[in-house]
């Protein structure tokens, strides 16, 4: 495993946890993404970006970056 896939894993691994547990909600950047897309909706759109950056840590080839 190369060190841009570790990043990328523990990135996309934080952004999980972050959706799940709804850290970072009351940040004033956050509050601006719960009133578009309900509370619900963000924590899914963290769970989706962080499933995205797995994948692309593991299918994009980062060693050329």
């Amino acid at each position: 495993m190369q060190i841009p896939q570790i990043i990328f894993t523990a990135a996309g691994i934080l952004t999980i946890i972050s959706g799940l547990t709804k850290a970072g909600f009351s940040r004033r950047k956050a509050q601006r993404m719960i009133k578009l897309l309900g509370e619900v909706g963000t924590q899914v759109l963290y769970i989706l970006i962080g499933i995205a950056l797995i994948v692309i840590a593991f299918t994009v080839d980062l060693g050329t970056l």
